[in-house]
């Protein structure tokens, strides 16, 4: 009598054929998962960066002082808001006091190319609005009768595992110019 021990040939093979087609399987699954990944955290950035600073645009523009309805007029020396041309910057200015009897100097809000950040620029000084600079379009648009103010904001972040591959999200708020 003939005792087998141990695998034949053909057993190993086909063995380290399965192997090899699951860890194959495994190594795509973890690739695709390592893309999803740097795709979502790129999404989070250029989000948290566009939410910031929509918001820190939108807390003092609301205050703007509208243009003057017509018949009526602004006191003397303030300007109402108004927005440049090409729709890339908003000028303003914002009462002071409760009274509404002082003003601030003019503000504006304008994006740069260059830097892609949103500039608030008042008295000659430069701050930049929010950490953002995966700004790649910030536009401001005075709607109904100049009652309205209507940002949009586009950011992008290049995603570095896919070649030219990029994350992009747009967000757009009405600000309602309460002044």
């Amino acid at each position: 009598m003939h005792v087998k021990n141990g695998f034949t040939l053909i057993e190993v093979m086909i063995a380290a054929g399965l192997i090899t087609v699951v860890s194959a399987l495994g190594l795509v699954a973890m690739q695709s998962s390592s893309k999803a990944i740097e795709l979502n955290q790129a999404l989070r950035t250029i989000q948290q960066d566009a939410r910031s600073a929509m918001m820190m645009i939108t807390r003092e523009a609301e205050f703007a002082v509208k243009q003057a309805p017509t018949g009526l007029s602004l006191p003397v020396g303030v300007v109402g808001a108004k927005t440049s041309t090409d729709n890339r910057s908003f000028t303003y200015q914002i009462p002071i006091n409760e009274d509404f009897t002082a003003f601030s100097p003019p503000i504006t809000l304008t994006f740069n190319e260059a830097t892609r950040q949103v500039i608030r620029i008042q008295s000659g000084e430069e701050k930049t609005v929010g950490p953002a600079n995966s700004v790649t379009q910030a536009r401001f648009e005075l709607r109904d009768n100049n009652t309205i103010l209507r940002i949009t904001l586009r950011t992008e972040e290049p995603i570095e595992s896919l070649e030219d591959r990029t994350a992009q999200f747009n967000l757009q708020s009405d600000v309602f110019l309460m002044n």
